[in-house]
């Protein structure tokens, strides 16, 4: 297809989202075309997804390059990532290629036609409460910490050796190595937090930190200070912030939640 038709064809898609148009799942199309979806065909579309939260839509999906430049018009979800390409996006309808929702919505549309497809968590992702998780918010460790081979690497993602200095990524202060003993498996830590010093396990651009009340030679005190819907690098999310304890949500980011996308349907690929 030609640059040109691409062009006009991702200003109808725009222009159709801005008229707010809203269809079911799995309805069919009401027009007298022949050339409708059907189960089982292959298909090409341009696409973008959002979900509503606090009155506001933020895309967390998108293959159309006007859509994922304008942060202005829409805003994105910390979980958007940016695409590496704008081609459309082909997939069998009914094939499991694609949350259940958005297969069926796209069922009854034709060529060139654009609207949106509502997907209820049914149909998109569902919640399970056995991903939820407490996590304790304050706690004291010991200084100095006797760890194995394998707990020193999964802590810092390094191959231990006496004296070495390596961040903590589990804590984000840093840890030095005081002692290896490779036949019994062993290694000694110590942990290099301070009192009233603020680490950053994920960078600073993540609201999740450890805050240090008190640190003396034997043992550091600290409370983790995070807020709700905060999402970690993993993909989990903080779900819940007590006094004592918050919670951490292992489910998909958009999981239990009303998706939207506006979809416009490129070809029918035979």
């Amino acid at each position: 297809m030609k640059s040109w038709t691409y062009a006009i064809l991702i200003s109808i898609i725009i222009i159709g989202a801005t008229i707010g148009v809203y269809y079911g799942y799995g309805v069919l199309s009401s027009t007298t075309h022949v050339n409708y979806v059907k189960n089982g065909d292959t298909v090409s579309v341009y696409y973008y997804g959002y979900v509503v939260i606090n009155g506001t839509r933020y895309v967390f999906d998108t293959n159309i390059k006007a859509v994922a430049n304008d942060n202005f018009t829409y805003p994105k979800l910390s979980i958007f990532k940016y695409p590496s390409s704008f081609s459309p996006f082909n997939f069998t309808v009914g094939s499991n290629q694609v949350i259940e929702g958005f297969s069926l919505g796209v069922i009854g549309m034709y060529p060139g036609e654009t609207k949106t497809i509502i997907v209820p968590p049914s149909l998109g992702y569902q919640f399970n409460q056995s991903l939820l998780h407490n996590i304790s918010r304050s706690n004291t460790i010991s200084r100095v910490q006797y760890l194995t081979m394998q707990e020193f690497e999964n802590r810092t993602g390094e191959v231990p050796y006496q004296g070495m200095v390596c961040k903590d990524r589990v804590y984000g202060w840093n840890d030095e190595v005081i002692f290896v003993d490779s036949t019994q498996n062993n290694v000694t830590i110590q942990n290099d937090a301070y009192t009233n010093s603020t680490y950053y396990p994920y960078g600073e651009n993540v609201d999740y930190y450890y805050y240090v009340n008190y640190s003396n030679s034997n043992y550091i005190n600290y409370v983790i200070e995070t807020t709700p819907g905060t999402i970690l690098p993993s993909g989990s999310s903080v779900y819940y912030v007590g006094p004592d304890y918050l919670i951490i949500n292992s489910n998909n980011y958009l999981a239990g939640k009303t998706l939207y996308f506006v979809v416009t349907l490129v070809s029918i690929i035979k």
